[in-house]
């Protein structure tokens, strides 16, 4: 089988991050009152509640967390919002990448992109590197903000190069299909979807079978290692991937330039 690199496989490598709170990616958290919670929290749960009420920006975030994920206490998103908000009100970066995210999902508050986008921002230009990889995919896909793939490349570059695994997958999709950067090259996307691939981004793994499979645009065709790559993201149960390895055959196909 021909594996293609269409941008309609591609798109799967935009790919968001939340801050390195334990929430997935396109996570965030909830709105409103501290009030509802678990008879029995945790201990650590509600230490965090009394310094969060003192007005820490640290402990306000990681209760917002602890009430997002329902960790040692009840889950509430409204919560969890207001927390969060609280703590980006002071600066605090993880808590600026966190509301973005409360707000691209509309969870604990209205879904508002171009809001969404705006704390992406404010959390990447503060150093977090989730939100580096968030406000980039904002721009490549002119998300609550007008398209910019060119600074959406430079953005996904710092967040990669911070090791954002996302952040990896998604600068490899901009080489690999053009978006924001001079020409295609294979060789380069092929080096940021093997970092990524290194930490077990399934998405990065089968882009990266699929140029290998083929060959060409700088990179050699090496459909052994192809294969392995799909074996990879099969053992992830990665659909894609089992689709690919079912119908995978070896050609004697060259590679080009």
């Amino acid at each position: 089988m021909e594996l293609t690199s269409t941008m309609a496989a591609a798109a799967e490598a935009w790919r968001m991050r939340s801050h390195g709170g334990g929430m997935a990616a396109w996570r965030h958290g909830g709105c409103g009152a501290m009030a509802v919670v678990a008879e029995a929290e945790s201990t650590e749960v509600t230490a965090l509640r009394e310094s969060a009420w003192l007005g820490g920006p640290h402990c306000q975030n990681n209760l917002a967390v602890a009430l997002y994920n329902g960790r040692g206490c009840e889950k509430n998103l409204e919560a969890a919002f207001v927390l969060f908000r609280r703590a980006a009100a002071q600066g605090l970066a993880d808590a600026e990448c966190s509301l973005g995210s409360c707000y691209a999902h509309g969870e604990g508050v209205a879904q508002n992109d171009e809001n969404a986008a705006t704390f992406y921002r404010r959390s990447a230009q503060h150093g977090n590197i989730g939100g580096m990889n968030n406000w980039a995919t904002c721009l490549a896909q002119g998300t609550g903000v007008a398209q910019d793939l060119e600074q959406a490349v430079a953005w996904y570059r710092e967040a990669a190069e911070a090791g954002v695994a996302f952040a990896q997958t998604n600068l490899g999709n901009c080489y690999m299909t053009g978006a924001g950067v001079e020409e295609v090259d294979w060789n380069e996307a092929a080096v940021w979807f093997q970092e990524a691939a290194e930490q077990g981004e399934a998405i990065a793994e089968y882009n990266l079978a699929t140029m290998y499979n083929k060959g060409g645009h700088g990179l050699e065709q090496n459909q052994m290692y192809a294969r392995e790559l799909l074996i990879r993201g099969v053992n992830k149960k990665y659909a894609p991937a089992v689709e690919a390895l079912r119908n995978f055959r070896i050609t004697s196909r060259r590679s080009s330039a």
